[in-house]
Parts: C-alpha cells; sequence; structure tokens
C-alpha cells in the first residue's frame, strides 16, 4: 500500500509558500490587490492622467450682485460682490463639515440672506464670515481668477481658511 500523501518538506520553500496561501485563500485577493495597486500607479505616470483642479465658472456677466451660485458637483459657492470681486466659498462649514446652503429667506442682524451650517446652525454672510454659532472662522475661501478670455476659473486646491470670528463685524448683504 503506497502512501499518497505528499511530502512537503521535499517541495521547494517558493512552492510551500503559494501552497499556504492558496490553502488560505489569500493568493487571490493578494494578487487582485495587485493588479489594481499596478494600474493605479500606471495611471498616476502616465502623461495623459490630468487632475480636475480647476473649473471654468463662466464670466463675471452671469452672476448676478449677493446672489450665490452653487456648483454642487465640485462643492463649492461663487458669490459676485456689489464691488465687482468675486469670491468662491467651500460648501462646508470648517468646524463640523456640514454643507453650509444658501438661505436667501433668512433674517438676522437686520440683513436677509446668509449661508446657515445644515448641523450647528453657524451663520455666515455673503462672504462666508461667521456671525453666529459655534463657528470661529469663516468658510474657507478658494481661489479665483480671471482667464484671459474674461471667464473665471476655480482652483479647488487651493485656498485659504475664512475670515477670524470679529466681535463688532458688521456683515455683508446682498443689495
Amino acid at each position: 500500500d503506497a502512501d499518497m500523501t505528499t511530502d512537503t518538506n521535499r517541495m521547494n520553500p517558493a512552492a510551500r509558500g503559494w501552497r499556504w496561501l492558496l490553502n488560505m485563500g489569500l493568493a487571490v485577493p493578494l494578487i487582485a490587490g495587485l493588479a489594481v495597486a499596478a494600474l493605479a500607479f500606471i495611471t498616476l505616470i502616465s502623461p495623459r492622467f490630468v487632475a480636475t483642479r480647476t473649473v471654468n465658472v463662466g464670466p463675471a456677466t452671469d452672476y448676478a450682485i449677493g446672489a450665490p451660485v452653487y456648483f454642487e458637483a465640485e462643492r463649492f459657492w461663487v458669490v459676485k460682490l456689489e464691488s465687482g470681486e468675486m469670491l468662491a466659498l467651500y460648501d462646508r462649514d470648517p468646524l463640523t463639515g456640514c454643507t453650509v446652503p444658501w438661505d436667501p429667506n433668512y433674517q438676522m442682524l437686520g440683513v436677509t440672506g446668509w449661508f446657515r451650517d445644515a448641523c450647528s446652525r453657524s451663520v455666515y454672510d455673503l462672504q462666508g464670515a461667521c456671525f453666529e454659532g459655534p463657528c470661529v472662522v469663516g468658510l474657507n475661501r478658494l481661489e479665483i481668477n480671471e482667464d484671459t478670455d474674461g471667464t473665471f476659473v476655480v482652483d479647488k486646491n487651493n485656498g485659504g481658511a475664512g475670515p477670524v470670528r470679529t466681535a463688532g463685524a458688521v456683515p455683508l448683504s446682498p443689495p
């Protein structure tokens, strides 16, 4: 009677390692993970890969003064001020991370029209400055520049923190 079992001691070490991975059910996920990592690396170093950092938001004439326009997919607001200045404000509260929608009917401090945090009810004026609630800084800003053709471009990867909350500040209100 011959014993039909495999003597793993006579197998080379690499074969024993793969056999162990197969027996444990780890070989397929390991190989799939390596393939995904390789594809991601190739995509990132490919000369055709372009990160979508900027968004063309059109000319200033497309915007009414004091009427924020929301870019939902990109998660920011564009505001045209009475001075003609264009602002791009990130749509998340810096403290809670919750969405900050524009409420054109909300009244406070004699002003109608505010950004309001959906979670903590922090309130921000037209420029994104903090006026009420637990907020200590205003809405984060995104860099916005006028392009050579007169359209404005928002750079989603550049900008900065909003202004620090100041006691006695006067809110900027829509006209």
